[in-house]
């Protein structure tokens, strides 16, 4: 009796074993499939990175560029007005000729 339960474990093992090999089988290329993608994916992330950066620094550069006209024309017309103000306090200050 112990012999044979022996021997039916040992089937039910075997058994449980062939099953789980012939199933890895069939699962092993999509799992090395998925990791590949993994693998793929991290790859791709690394090869964004500089080009994100380059975006942003031409996006930045442009700003600032655009930055300093607006200020330089901000300084342009704020000298323009201190003139006219000056002149204006000359025309006011200069007595009327009859």
């Amino acid at each position: 009796m112990i012999v044979d339960e022996t021997s039916k474990s040992s089937d039910k093992a075997t058994q449980l074993f062939e099953y789980l090999v012939e199933r890895g089988t069939k699962v092993e290329p999509q799992v090395k499939e998925q990791i590949s993608a993994v693998f793929a994916k991290k790859t791709t992330l690394k090869s964004i990175k500089p080009k994100t950066k380059s975006i942003t620094s031409r996006f930045i550069s442009d700003q600032d560029q655009k930055l300093n006209e607006v200020e330089s024309k901000i300084d342009l017309l704020v000298t323009m007005m201190s003139e006219l103000k000056s002149k204006q306090e000359k025309v006011i200050k200069e007595p009327v000729k009859s």
